[in-house]
């Protein structure tokens, strides 16, 4: 009894449909932002589709996009020797697909993008992280096991 009393002191106070009101503007506040986020970064997407040169193509992908780069040039450009340049590449193609800058934003283009990336064997990213012969991961491996075998040798007895 007494709690409905100090509620309805409160309710009032309250303009009816007001919450509901401000839920509404709210959500439509947030989807002009996501619109505007995917507008302006269409062109950059689309570039990196582009770029990246895929012939297989994601449902997701745009049907305006028919043509890719075809030079691969990764292939040439790229070390993958687990250098300084190696992880500098890696580093850059990093920084290059990371949509968090665009506050988490999901688009269609972007979900093409990884598709594509995950699915072309012949691409950069398999070129940059798989366990080809000299990629990044197989020489990482190798150095560890390396300096794994260079400990047990220097143990004169295993306990």
């Amino acid at each position: 009894m007494r709690t409905s009393k100090h509620l309805e002191k409160y309710e009032k106070l309250l303009k009816p449909g007001a919450e509901t009101q401000f839920t509404n503007l709210e959500k439509n506040r947030y989807n002009a932002i996501i619109s505007s986020i995917n507008h302006f970064s269409q062109d950059y997407l689309y570039y990196l589709l582009w770029l990246l040169g895929y012939p297989i193509l994601s449902k997701h992908t745009p049907d305006k996009m028919i043509r890719f780069n075809s030079c691969k040039f990764w292939l040439i450009e790229c070390d993958t020797n687990c250098s300084n340049n190696h992880v500098g590449y890696l580093s850059d193609f990093l920084a290059i697909i990371d949509f968090t800058c665009i506050g988490g934003v999901t688009n269609p283009i972007q979900i093409a993008l990884w598709e594509n990336l995950i699915n072309y064997d012949d691409g950069i990213f398999y070129y940059l992280l798989d366990g080809r012969s000299n990629s990044f991961w197989e020489l990482i491996i190798k150095k560890r096991l390396n300096i794994i075998k260079q400990e047990l040798e220097a143990e004169v007895e295993l306990v």
